[in-house]
């Protein structure tokens, strides 16, 4: 492992990097050093907070990397859950930090959006005392406040997001143990890392969640040699964050001492400024640690009380494996233990089964609709593998009539791109010939609730893809697809309609069961429309 190779924590590194990038910035709204004593209740006898142009550039020109410096000037040391800062275009931004400040002490995050510069461009705060339950959030300009239970508890270190169940069969039935991390036999690129960088990851990284992060690096794609150890080395050094090569490290200890692991690889990119491209990898963990399977002799679950923990896990969008506790699982057993899990509606892998088919989600976009300006927060069901504007963690941003605007800018829509099973029922839909493509879609959209600017979006995307072969199978699975991609809003809407299209090129026309499709409902209120489609390889 590499832990810190320049003796200084990640923290330190962090606040030497914010202190020289003050030095050289200029600063937006410098608040003069406060008296802590004059008012023990004022949050700025509490906080000092500076926001100054960085000298960094990030991954996305027109949103300004930015540096906010924080001093706390109380006694005991306080939890930065985030802050807001204003925008130029009216209304603030959120930024979510979850990092602790000590006592006295200064600490230094970056961050990216447009700030205020004709007045102080700090919103509100909000803070947590290390001896409060209670989290507190402060109107920066009236010091008005307003508190609030903290409900973010320790999670549990999940080493590649999911679990494992272990199996055994007894004589009065099966008994269970349930195992943070999903056993891997492989390691397997899942998707390029949106384009990005290795640097614009740990920009993201340094606040986010306030997770402690191990990054592993693999070779994938491109061999990791000299020239590519190099420029992982020297940006995780700069840093200041612990990381392996393949493998390299201990995972009992990595399930002790963090909270998260990222793996990744690299590819070649053709920017001479930015060599390399991220690539999104499942975390190279193949078993379980003794101590763990240890532990798994103290559970002995049995299915009624192992269903609602399996439940509750894929409502957080983490997977399972149910593997063999000591031997692999038999067919029988197998079958039995999937008809269990499809009872209860729990979607799961098991040892031995044949690897699932997976396809392209390809453009879904997402529109958001209100009459007066309303903000938002909404996350899908799985990361992304592209996205615009950048997904992390979510979109956070503020809806006003039909235009989205998140970190300053203007947006027509939410697009992103994922990799899904394929679990759709090919046995029913339209077989459409290519000269009837237009008015086929058309008249089939509008009828799922698409308006003429969406369906226009749709047909201009989809046409040429759908021209390429003399007729086309078409379905409109978009039930299916939206158990696939849940969608998690705040605040809920008011209408949802969803449309999603699955196609198969074909060169002769094929019989086929019709489609009954579903007619839209009307819109009311805050409306969020989105389509999306799949493209199956012609047989």
């Amino acid at each position: 492992m590499k832990f810190n190779h320049n003796g200084f924590s990640r923290r330190a590194i962090l606040m030497a990097m914010g202190l020289m990038l003050t030095a050289c910035a200029q600063t937006n709204s410098v608040q003069p050093t406060p008296d802590p004593s004059s008012d023990p209740q004022s949050i700025k006898s509490m906080f000092t907070v500076e926001i100054t142009p960085a000298d960094e550039t990030g991954y996305d020109i027109t949103r300004p990397l930015r540096q906010i410096e924080i001093t706390n000037h109380t006694e005991q040391a306080q939890k930065i859950v985030s802050f807001a800062y204003k925008v130029n275009i009216g209304g603030v931004c959120e930024v979510e930090i979850e990092r602790w400040i000590a006592p006295k002490t200064t600490e230094t995050f970056l961050f990216e959006g447009e700030t205020r510069t004709d007045m102080d461009p700090m919103a509100r705060l909000r803070f947590q005392s290390e001896d409060s339950t209670e989290i507190t959030e402060v109107d920066w300009d009236t010091e008005k406040r307003q508190s609030f239970m903290s409900e973010k508890s320790e999670r549990e270190f999940l080493i590649n997001d999911g679990y494992t169940v272990l199996v055994r069969e007894e004589q009065d039935g099966y008994q269970f143990a349930l195992l943070p991390g999903k056993e891997a036999s492989f390691c397997e690129i899942t998707a390029p890392y949106y384009g990005g960088t290795l640097e614009d990851q740990l920009l993201s990284d340094q606040y986010r969640d306030g997770d402690p992060i191990f990054y592993s690096f693999l070779d994938l794609e491109l061999p990791l040699e000299e020239k590519e150890r190099s420029y992982i080395d020297t940006l995780m050094q700069k840093y200041g964050v612990d990381y392996a090569y393949q493998g390299e490290y201990d995972a009992a200890a990595l399930m002790r001492d963090y909270q998260r692991m990222e793996s990744f690889a690299l590819s070649p990119s053709e920017d001479p400024d930015h060599p390399y491209i991220l690539l999104y990898c499942d975390p190279d963990y193949n078993q379980l640690t003794a101590e763990q399977l240890q532990e798994a002799e103290t559970q002995k679950l049995d299915w009624q009380q192992l269903w609602p923990q399996l439940q509750k896990i894929r409502e957080d969008y983490h997977s399972v494996h149910f593997r063999g506790w000591d031997e692999p699982l038999s067919e029988a057993q197998r079958l039995q233990l999937m008809a269990l899990c499809e009872e209860k509606e729990i979607d799961a892998s098991f040892e031995g089964e044949p690897p699932r088919n997976e396809m392209g989600a390809d453009k879904p976009v997402i529109y958001l609709y209100h009459d007066t300006p309303l903000d938002f927060t909404l996350k899908l069901g799985q990361e992304p593998t592209l996205s615009y504007p950048v997904y992390d963690q979510g979109w956070t941003g503020r809806v006003s009539g039909d235009q989205l605007i998140l970190q300053g800018r203007d947006y027509p829509y939410l697009y992103y791109e994922a990799m899904i099973p394929d679990r759709f029922d090919q046995n029913e839909g339209f077989v459409v010939a290519r000269e009837d493509t237009i008015s086929f879609l058309e008249e089939k959209l509008a009828l799922l609730g698409l308006n003429y600017q969406e369906s226009a979006d749709f047909i201009t995307y989809w046409l040429p893809i759908l021209s390429q072969f003399p007729y086309n199978k078409i379905q409109f699975p978009s039930a299916v697809y939206a158990d696939l991609m849940p969608m998690d809003c705040d605040p809920q809407p008011d209408t949802i309609i969803r449309v999603y299209m699955v196609s198969e090129g074909l060169e002769e026309p094929i019989e086929i069961e019709p489609q009954v499709l579903t007619p839209a409902p009307e819109r009311k209120g805050f409306t969020l429309v989105e389509w999306g489609g799949s493209r199956r390889n012609p047989n």
